[in-house]
């Protein structure tokens, strides 16, 4: 798929990979490359995931490891690797390709998420405007500030402060006591 990355930053490897009977097999029969071996062969699994496919022993190592066909029929042999030198079609599809589809998976089910909560953010918005504008008191305060003002334009001076709470409606629950000249808001009883 265009624009998705290819491969892992990580590889699922076997804890018992070093005690795997193969790579012990090979450390009895060939110990003066076993190391060498062993190396390339866990080479060949972190680049082989890296870039999400098979390479094979002499593409995955490292330019200092010299990699001989000696290795590579060691790996052979043991069947580590494949006749062309790669990790088993088998033991690829087991390993890599089971979590290559869990990421998938995981990737769709939070683009999935990430629609529905979106959407439902959409929806908060769009319930909420429509509750203010159908509220019946909040509908009401714009009228009366539209109101206020216009009394005010006429009176004042344009220069004129004008306080915040002439400007502000009272909070919900809340009336202005605009007896004896105060404009505080009042709890309604």
């Amino acid at each position: 798929m265009p624009g998705r990355e290819r491969g892992f930053q990580w590889a699922d490897i076997d804890t018992g990979l070093l005690r795997d009977e193969k790579l012990r097999r090979i450390r009895r029969e060939l110990p003066q490359i076993s190391d060498r071996v062993t190396l390339a062969y866990i080479a060949l699994i972190l680049e082989s995931w890296a870039e999400g496919k098979r390479l094979t022993v002499e593409e995955a190592a490292p330019e200092w490891l010299d990699v001989s066909s000696a290795l590579v029929d060691a790996l052979r042999t043991v069947k580590l690797v494949d006749r062309s030198g790669r990790i088993p079609a088998a033991t690829w599809r087991e390993w890599y390709e089971r979590a290559a589809a869990a990421r998938e998976r995981l990737r769709c089910a939070a683009q999935v998420a990430g629609r529905a909560s979106a959407q439902a953010r959409v929806e908060r918005s769009l319930n909420n405007r429509s509750t203010i504008a159908n509220h019946p008191v909040r509908a009401d305060r714009s009228k009366r500030l539209e109101e206020s003002k216009a009394g005010r334009a006429a009176t004042r001076q344009p220069s004129q402060p004008t306080s915040i709470r002439e400007l502000l409606p009272p909070p919900p629950g809340y009336k202005i006591d605009s007896s004896k000249g105060s404009t505080r808001a009042r709890k309604r009883r």
